[in-house]
């Protein structure tokens, strides 16, 4: 939900960081269903909260999905978006997507995103983030941490 309050992001070109525990975002298989559908599953781990987004290709539809109620709610934009959290010892994040494919296309039927964000502890820092944060007034409160993000097409 929190993904939906920002209207606006700015993004400001920094170095690559590489967080001492990085995120790990794997396929773990890709099965045809009877339907003519085609089921990914993944597996996620990382900090305890991550962004998970899908945005399907011409032809392709994402028909359903284990995450939530099981029936996909776009954004907007026709994206999808999952905002999860888990505690510090959390097991492996494993969910599916089924996606409908209407027309093959050369470029896929679907590309997703992992972003890893890192709240608290020894990756929330980065000395060009912490030198960002020194230019803010005194008066303000600026919310900052290391975020990563991985995209890939299927």
């Amino acid at each position: 939900p929190v993904h939906f309050l920002i209207r606006k992001n700015w993004y400001l070109p920094a170095p690559e960081v590489s967080p001492r525990n990085p995120a790990h975002f794997r396929l773990v298989s890709k099965e045809k269903m009877p339907w003519d559908s085609i089921k990914l599953t993944f597996e996620a781990t990382g900090p305890s909260h991550m962004s998970f987004y899908v945005r399907t290709h011409k032809g392709s539809t994402l028909s359903q999905w284990s995450l939530g109620n099981g029936i996909p709610v776009t954004s907007r934009g026709g994206d999808y978006f999952v905002f999860y959290s888990h505690g510090l010892q959390a097991s492996a994040w494993r969910f599916w997507i089924e996606v409908q494919v209407s027309e093959e296309q050369a470029e896929g039927m679907v590309t997703v995103a992992i972003a890893a964000h890192y709240l608290s502890g020894e990756n929330k820092r980065s000395s060009q983030l912490d030198a960002l944060k020194k230019k803010f007034p005194d008066w303000s409160f600026p919310s900052a941490w290391v975020s990563t993000y991985s995209l890939f097409v299927f």
